[in-house]
């Protein structure tokens, strides 16, 4: 509590105008609402805003306990996207605080109408609404761990195998949160703090393999931490680097005009600002977006099983980049363009060939790479493999990804001789990147996937014998 008002005054002293308790968990008590709100109105004599989710049950009991020690604000969500991981209902608490002196002010009926044009929108979003996000969870008061945080939980036990250890992952939370100086379990710190955990137990040596964003927040990448981190095992994960001691931000190369030479490279020398953004956030599939090689999914798509065509003009020069391709499906039906007719009849092209050859510079490194489609189904669903690696390797061997997710590095070619344990590619998957080892020593023979591919828990990326 102490550090929590502490950290109010520091704020205040630094000229912020207004505070939020922020409580994505919905951990926060009423004694506890309350004990804030009033500390931190007497020490700072600032308006404070409150935030609660509503998983545990408790944001009720804490939004009247927090109004009735003087909160200013309480956030709340209309009643169809309100309950479970979201907010208590704007419906809910003007009725609970009508006629008790904290009567809130806002339009009751422009509230009910807002309400009635959510609920003739929701059926829009049933195949892509997630029935766990307006449920309540009380394991939130066990583990501080938001159920998103709780599906990264099974994902990394999973990969790791480990099973049958979430008891002794859920014990070892708490520790590596010690250590790591008490962050925030909200995302993408929780993901960190679990997967670490996770590690630490499937591995039966605490920090035997550490993720490169665990090493990053000890070099302070990622800010300050809000306690003070173990200096052991700062220094057991860090070695002999140092820990920045300025603004992350300050130690960024800038990146724009980096990233406008890269696209001119691809042939892409007068590229908008939409399209540098994309790329800056996401190179691999912005790349391929450009080149024709991938579309924006929206809700409603069939699976195309041809290659895509080249990306239309109004996409390459107009700017559509701007819209989130990971998000693309939440798009309503209304605001989609009708799909394009479909070619008139004639006579069936002549077969293209099923390999194509490129070749690929990494880190100043030239690689020659052959793509060969599978089954002649086009390169939708391409085998990649180093020139002079001979034939893939069969399905049933290598090393296969753990869960779904993106491929963001393949630190190992074919011909490479990697160890137990060695890491032959990085997965990235729910926020970070994980990575995959091989399970035995030997020679790459093949490497089944390029970056910047989307694979499928199971699928093979790279074979070793």
């Amino acid at each position: 509590m102490e550090s929590f008002l502490a950290l109010g005054s520091e704020l205040a002293t630094l000229g912020y105008r207004s505070l939020c308790l922020f409580d994505p968990a919905g951990l926060l008590g009423a004694g506890s609402a309350r004990a804030l709100v009033e500390g931190l109105r007497e020490r700072t004599k600032l308006p404070v805003s409150v935030h609660c989710a509503t998983i545990t049950g408790q944001a009720s009991f804490a939004y009247l306990a927090a109004a009735e020690a003087g909160a200013q604000n309480l956030d709340v969500c209309l009643s169809p996207l309100a309950g479970g991981a979201s907010l208590p209902s704007t419906e809910g608490v003007y009725a609970a605080l009508s006629g008790t002196g904290l009567q809130p002010r806002l339009d009751e009926r422009r509230v009910l109408a807002a309400a009635a044009a959510l609920d003739e929108l929701m059926p829009l979003y049933e195949a892509i609404a997630d029935p766990s996000g307006w449920q309540y969870d009380s394991s939130t008061l066990r583990t501080q761990l938001a159920p998103s945080v709780l599906e990264h939980l099974r994902w990394e036990c999973e990969s790791q195998g480990a099973q049958g250890k979430l008891p002794a992952v859920l014990a070892e939370i708490p520790r590596v949160r010690a250590e790591m100086g008490y962050p925030p379990l909200i995302t993408p710190i929780a993901q960190v703090v679990v997967t670490q955990a996770v590690a630490n137990v499937a591995s039966g040596q605490r920090y035997l393999t550490v993720a490169e964003e665990v090493k990053d927040y000890f070099l302070g990448l990622f800010g300050q931490p809000p306690g003070a981190v173990d200096p052991e095992i700062q220094k057991l994960v860090i070695g002999e680097e140092e820990p920045i001691t300025v603004r992350p931000a300050d130690v960024l190369e800038p990146a724009l005009e980096g990233a406008r030479r890269t696209l001119a490279r691809q042939g892409w020398p007068e590229a908008t600002d939409s399209q540098l953004l994309s790329f800056l956030l996401f190179p691999e599939a912005t790349s391929a977006l450009l080149r024709g090689e991938a579309r924006v999914e929206r809700l409603g798509d069939e699976p195309d099983p041809a290659p895509p065509p080249p990306a239309p003009a109004a996409l390459v020069d107009g700017g559509d980049l701007s819209e989130p391709v990971g998000d693309a499906a939440a798009i309503p039906f209304s605001a989609l363009p009708p799909p394009p007719p479909p070619p008139p009849p004639g006579p069936a092209p002549a077969p293209a060939s099923s390999a194509r050859e490129f070749s690929v510079a990494v880190d100043g490194e030239i690689f020659e790479v052959r793509v060969t489609a599978k089954d002649g189904g086009g390169l939708g669903g391409a085998t990649v493999a180093a020139a002079g690696g001979g034939s893939p390797a069969p399905a049933s061997d290598g090393v296969k990804a753990p869960m779904q997710g993106l491929i963001a590095k393949i630190p190992v070619k074919v011909g490479d001789q990697v160890a137990v344990g060695q890491t032959v590619v990085v997965l990235e998957a729910m926020k970070m990147q994980n990575d995959i080892p091989s399970e035995m020593a030997g020679t790459v023979t093949a490497v089944l996937v390029a970056e910047g591919q989307v694979v499928s828990r199971g699928d093979v990326l790279v074979q070793v014998v």
